[in-house]
């Protein structure tokens, strides 16, 4: 993978999931460099297995240092994120 991340590369973030308000959505919680996240998502925007289970999260923008990520779902308190191209890096779904 090259060094610098691309607009529309997909990352997946674990997360903890509980059921939500409705059949075909889920609750989640995860950490992102040191935030929690929070909020509801369908569940075709989570995957995984048992508890290994993750949210997907696009970028959308890339600066000198840091790429702009953008969660999936309803997100509690923010669905935007700037992240250090080794996060990305890390999480990067391959």
């Amino acid at each position: 993978m090259s060094s610098k991340p691309k607009v529309g590369q997909i990352l997946l973030l674990p997360v903890e999931v509980k059921a939500g308000m409705f059949p075909n959505e889920v609750k989640f919680y995860g950490n992102v460099l040191g935030k929690t996240i929070s909020g509801f998502a369908q569940q075709d925007q989570i995957t995984g297995k048992n508890e290994n289970k993750v949210l997907t999260a696009s970028v959308i923008g890339v600066s000198k240092d840091v790429a702009t990520i953008m969660l999936s779902g309803e997100v509690s308190q923010t669905k935007v994120l700037d992240v250090p191209f080794s996060f990305v890096r890390q999480h990067a779904r391959l």
